[in-house]
């Protein structure tokens, strides 16, 4: 099938996610840990969030860095197999590509804990800004990730895009504060050159304590002028748009067997229905179905939803 409207580009990350299960001695053992199994799956937020955009019928693009090593091959294969252009991609041949580790106990697969390992996605800098804008195009649309690329990166690359008329959207992924060590200052530079922001509510809780998500909501579009969506795992999302209207999306109710990854496929979603000409509540509801669909199998990506499967959905 083809691929239906605006070029949908991501700025963040694409990794190996390394899943190991181990056997179960209670969360207070802090001894080693034999991997009995070792899995490699296509991860890393902001591929997730396009391939269940490309997966729908979208036109996404990744815009990143990787090495030439076993790993930055295995994320290429991930990624064109689903139809991502990656025709902007800097290959680095002395970088090390990145991945993420997260071990699971027993039978139950109890998350033991999970790192992200940038590598090469932290040597993204404004020498290679040049290159990545000359693929955007005025009307496309930008996600940028606020996590494991720099953040003044991401500043600077928000605002060239902004000038080159693309759409803006930032997905706070990660504590811009507490786990990337930048100022509430830099924070709010980057914040003011986008059009829509989809943090989750854990990630701003450094910059706003002890806000709720509807707080949240108000607070960001007073002082940005931008529309806003929350996500709260269970409790759904909360959003605001351009004109100060708030909305409440609730979680879909599902067999959960894995929530890694539900966020990047609700943020898919989300895009999807707005580069596609839906409405702004229509397309938070589609991408709280998305959400839900990949809660149904583990791995972050392996339970997408699929255009057919949306389709059988709605109709």
């Amino acid at each position: 099938m083809g691929k239906a409207g605006p070029r949908i580009w991501g700025f963040g990350s694409a990794a190996i996610d390394i899943r190991i299960s181990t056997a179960e001695f209670g969360e207070g053992y802090r001894d080693k840990l034999l991997a009995r199994e070792t899995r490699w799956l296509g991860g890393g937020s902001t591929a997730n969030t396009l391939v269940q955009l490309a997966r729908l019928g979208g036109q996404a693009g990744w815009l990143g860095k990787l090495g030439t090593d076993s790993i930055g091959k295995a994320i290429e294969d991930s990624l064109s197999t689903e139809g991502i252009a990656l025709s902007a991609l800097i290959h680095d041949p002395d970088a090390l590509s990145p991945f993420n580790l997260a071990a699971y106990a027993g039978a139950g697969r109890r998350r033991i804990g999970g790192f992200l390992i940038p590598n090469c996605l932290g040597d993204i800098g404004f020498q290679d800004l040049d290159h990545f804008i000359t693929f955007i195009s005025p009307k496309d649309w930008l996600l940028i990730e606020v996590g494991e690329i720099p953040l003044p990166v991401c500043t600077r690359f928000a605002e060239m895009a902004a000038r080159a008329s693309a759409r803006v959207v930032v997905d706070v992924d990660l504590d811009p504060v507490a786990q990337c060590g930048s100022t509430p200052d830099e924070v709010s530079e980057l914040f003011s050159h986008c059009e829509l922001l989809m943090p989750n509510h854990q990630s701003m809780l450094s910059l706003y304590p002890g806000i709720d998500g509807s707080g949240l909501l108000d607070v960001l579009h007073e002082r940005y002028g931008t529309a806003v969506i929350v996500s709260a795992g269970a409790e759904g999302s909360r959003a605001i748009d351009t004109t100060g209207k708030h909305f409440h999306v609730p979680a879909i109710a599902v067999d959960v067997v894995d929530t890694v990854g539900a966020g990047d496929a609700f943020h898919g979603g989300v895009l999807f229905g707005l580069s596609q000409g839906r409405g702004f509540e229509q397309s938070i509801k589609l991408g709280a179905i998305c959400g839900a669909h990949n809660c149904k199998s583990f791995g972050a990506r392996e339970g997408m939803m699929k255009k057919e499967e949306l389709y059988r959905f709605e109709h």
